[in-house]
């Protein structure tokens, strides 16, 4: 696993090791910008068995799922789609 950056992470570290173990993944693929740092990481292999690694090409539809969330999220500040209870 990228240690050297997920040192910093420890939930994701345990939530990537928890989908690499139970192959709910076989690899993931993941940039963070969050608090003025910047995260690369990429754990497992690309499906084929092959490491996969931060310079791995991966696939425009794996890749446009920021473009749903951000729509999501837009829709959110609208006010469309609220919880019918508050989170925890």
């Amino acid at each position: 696993m990228a240690d050297d950056v997920l040192t910093d992470l420890p939930s994701l570290a345990r939530l990537l090791e928890t989908e690499l173990r139970d192959r709910t993944e076989t690899g993931v693929q993941l940039s963070i910008a969050h608090d003025n740092r910047q995260y690369e990481i990429a754990v497992g292999d690309n499906g084929s068995g092959s490491p996969l690694t931060t310079g791995t090409f991966v696939p425009w539809t794996c890749s446009s799922k920021p473009i749903g969330a951000l729509a999501f999220a837009q829709a959110w500040d609208k006010g469309f789609g609220r919880h019918r209870r508050p989170g925890r």
